[in-house]
């Protein structure tokens, strides 16, 4: 689930980002007022300021022209991708080296409260209609508990052979689920019709991968090549098995092994994942994943702004994902 570098210049986004902050930090001085510690350790990892979490005001403003209402979704958004991704770096480094057991404690703790407890608190804050509130909790457990399985599948040891219909179940698991999540709590505060909210919940979950393909390939860009270091399962290396002959497979998968430990493994191993044949597959796959976006979008909302801002987001993520 990587941290994403890049940040939108919209002007509304900057608007949006600035009254999610206000709120979220309103929310952790409240819910925290008697809890000096916590407060501090929450404080400390609610500094994710990405554009992508803003969606669910999007997607209100694109249904209703008001992205007002949809604030608390953002704000519970941005609290449980703090979380997330602090126990994302716990996970990135299973050797404890980078941290002191205080240091480890404290996050996993401030984690702990990020992702289940804060974005509690906005929920039983906010005056909603009854159906309203059972399926916004609904969406909050279901995508922790899809977002923790798919998380999961990244840690195995070895997990030998894979595909993409593989690696995409489980990005659509980690970092798919959340965003469908923003996206379906947006929109059910303007409708109740389960059609809708299945493709709204579709096209959550495709911006979700494009996201995660981002990540991606802002991880193959890094000084340690996190991805492979770890022995994540990345969908270019699912394309590169998929498409090389068997012997080429194995020389891929052994490379893929000796990567966790080995920089000049890890460096072979991505030039041959940089390969004209596997790299213009890999940027069709993920076109057609952009495309089938955009037309989903097209469907659910009519022409307006914010549409056009929702296009904007998927194509900066599209763009940003291939190599």
């Amino acid at each position: 689930m990587k941290r994403a570098a890049a940040r939108e210049s919209d002007p509304a986004l900057s608007t949006w980002e600035e009254q999610v902050s206000q709120r979220l930090h309103a929310v952790i001085d409240d819910a925290c007022a008697v809890l000096p510690s916590l407060r501090a350790a929450v404080a400390d990892l609610a500094v994710d300021d990405v554009p992508y979490r803003l969606l669910g005001m999007a997607v209100h403003g694109a249904l209703t022209g008001d992205p007002a209402p949809a604030m608390p979704v953002c704000v519970m958004s941005r609290l449980w991708w703090s979380g997330a991704e602090a126990l994302d770096d716990v996970a990135d480094d299973p050797s404890g080296r980078g941290w002191s057991a205080c240091s480890l404690g404290k996050t996993l703790t401030a984690a702990t409260a990020c992702l289940v407890l804060l974005p509690q608190v906005v929920l039983d804050r906010e005056a909603l209609a009854t159906e309203i509130r059972q399926d916004w909790q609904r969406e909050l457990t279901m995508a922790c508990l899809q977002a923790a399985d798919g998380q999961l599948a990244d840690l195995s040891e070895d997990d030998g052979d894979f595909s993409w219909s593989q690696v995409i179940a489980s990005y659509r698991k980690k970092t798919g689920a959340p965003y469908a999540r923003d996206a379906v709590m947006a929109a059910r505060l303007t409708t109740a019709d389960p059609q809708a909210l299945r493709g709204w919940r579709a096209f959550g979950s495709l911006f979700g991968l494009l996201r995660q393909l981002h990540n991606d390939a802002a991880s193959a860009t890094s000084e340690n090549d996190e991805d492979l270091a770890n022995g994540t399962r990345i969908l270019r290396l699912a394309v590169a098995l998929e498409l090389s002959r068997p012997a080429v497979r194995e020389i891929l998968l052994e490379l893929r092994r000796r990567a966790r430990s080995d920089p000049a493994a890890r460096a072979e191993l991505r030039h041959r994942l940089d390969e004209p044949g596997i790299a213009n597959r890999y940027t069709a796959r993920i076109d057609t994943l952009r495309q089938h976006a955009c037309a989903l979008l097209d469907r659910l909302a009519a022409p307006s702004s914010h549409r056009d801002l929702l296009h904007r987001l998927v194509h900066t993520s599209s763009a940003g994902a291939s190599p």
